[in-house]
């Protein structure tokens, strides 16, 4: 459901036929793991039940009261109903396994308001750091414009070509930058310098590069939401420094996590001219780094309590997890078993 609702904003879908294609894939998803679980004979058993990944993006503003567009005069919390269906759905799931099974229930990423579009970093860079010809971006961005006033059944009939005139022009448009964004997703912006000897047309120099990415990190640090004063992003981060090897240069060179706390429809800063952002958020809701996973060991029966996992857990330690409740190793890569 996510992917055929793509083109329409979640606060104006139909949130009834939504939810109910949801409850019918937990349903159906289900189904089928039970039977595969109860006519196989089998060593380890993966499954994964989707929907509240959907419903978390597309519903998140009808369980929100705070959220634009939630509506006060409905009674139903559609999110908490699918919710609720997903952890009947596990129950159910887990009551058929056999009582000596290890078990290990991941739920995550979090969900949270949603409030920022992707395309936000793009907005910022050109005022910021405008290109030496507005042309192909000038046209670019009134091409985005008039695509957003088709209606969705029309947009789908045209993505391939309009994702080929886009990148066309994207193209054209960022080889006049000395730096340009990187779509990530909802929480997070990138943007790379133009860096001579990696891009294609790339135009700065290496001697530039870093003055350029501090410079620019010091001025996306400095903005904020005109409406609540609060800063706009929460965490700005040099990939180089966090994420060492040979494919950083792949990356992008600067990493932002926007604030979500509250919507953002104008931007400030020193040195800037207000600005209205044009790009509502596309979902109402965005993953956050909240997470929970359930053990339950075979030998002692005993389930992992509530917050009691240590501090340093990550979802790395998860395969590691499994690999050693399957008899292997308790080190996979970075992650460490989360498992005595």
């Amino acid at each position: 459901p996510c992917i055929t609702t793509r083109f329409t904003r979640s606060t104006e879908g139909d949130v009834t036929s939504l939810t109910r294609a949801l409850h019918t894939d937990i349903a159906e998803s289900r189904d089928l793991i039970l039977n595969r679980m109860l006519s196989h004979d089998w060593d380890l058993l993966v499954a994964g039940l989707g929907a509240g990944h959907c419903a978390g993006h597309q519903l998140w503003h009808c369980h929100d009261r705070a959220y634009p567009g939630h509506d006060a005069a409905s009674a139903d919390d559609l999110l908490y109903a699918v919710y609720r269906a997903l952890d009947q759905a596990v129950g159910e799931i887990i009551a058929k396994l056999p009582v000596a099974t290890t078990l290990l229930v991941f739920v995550g990423p979090g969900m949270g308001p949603s409030h920022v579009h992707p395309a936000l970093m793009g907005e910022l860079l050109d005022a910021l750091d405008p290109p030496k010809s507005q042309g192909a971006g000038t046209l670019r961005r009134h091409m985005t414009a008039l695509w957003r006033t088709l209606p969705p059944a029309w947009r789908q009939r045209l993505l391939s070509t309009g994702h080929w005139a886009d990148q066309r022009l994207q193209r054209a448009d960022f080889s006049q930058r000395s730096c340009f964004p990187v779509r990530s997703n909802d929480n997070i912006g990138g943007l790379r310098i133009n860096l001579k000897g990696r891009e294609a047309k790339g135009h700065v120099a290496q001697e530039d590069y870093p003055a350029r990415l501090d410079r620019l990190a010091n001025q996306i640090r400095q903005l904020r939401n005109a409406e609540t004063g609060e800063p706009l992003v929460t965490c700005i981060l040099k990939t180089r420094e966090h994420y060492p090897g040979g494919e950083e240069g792949a990356m992008p060179d600067l990493l932002v996590e926007w604030n979500e706390r509250a919507p953002v429809r104008m931007v400030t800063g020193p040195g800037l001219a207000p600005f209205n952002v044009t790009h509502p958020p596309q979902w109402s809701g965005a993953h956050n780094q909240h997470a929970m996973l359930i053990v339950r060991e075979t030998a002692s029966g005993r389930v992992t309590p509530g917050g009691t996992l240590p501090t340093s857990a990550s979802v790395l330690d998860i395969a590691a997890t499994l690999n050693q409740a399957c008899g292997g190793v308790s080190t996979v890569g970075h992650g460490r078993s989360l498992l005595p």
